[in-house]
């Protein structure tokens, strides 16, 4: 049996080693930075900017600004009402589905349903 001598390495290029705030590549407010470790041989990959709280006040910055001002978690408008239309869980919506789909059980009884044959069979019952 012949085994493995040679390790795979590959050459990888990274390029995010800086922090992305307001769709821009820039360095951490402190300067400090961490290292990304190759879990399979332990070593340095290479040294990441560490966000800190001062990054993340001026990414929330940005992203509320991105937002027009409006908080992702604030109040959302009221949705406007459909006209004319049941709300699918009503229990007389769903007796006039079923009552038209047995209506028309001969139509569909004709419609070759290929592949999806057993998934057919079951809704002609």
């Amino acid at each position: 049996m012949a085994t493995a001598t040679t390790a795979f390495e590959p050459t990888v290029k990274i390029s995010a080693k800086k922090l992305l705030i307001n769709n821009r590549w820039v360095d951490s407010a402190s300067g400090k930075t961490f290292p990304t470790i190759n879990p399979s041989t332990g070593d340095v990959i290479t040294q990441v900017a560490e966000a800190d709280a001062a990054d993340v006040d001026v990414a929330v910055a940005a992203a509320r600004a991105a937002a027009g001002g409006r908080r992702p978690d604030g109040p959302r408008p009221p949705a406007e009402p459909r006209q004319g239309l049941t709300t699918p869980s009503s229990p007389r919506a769903g007796r006039r589905i079923a009552d038209s789909w047995r209506r028309n059980a001969s139509q569909r009884s004709e419609i070759d349903p290929g592949p999806c044959r057993p998934f057919g069979d079951l809704l002609l019952r």
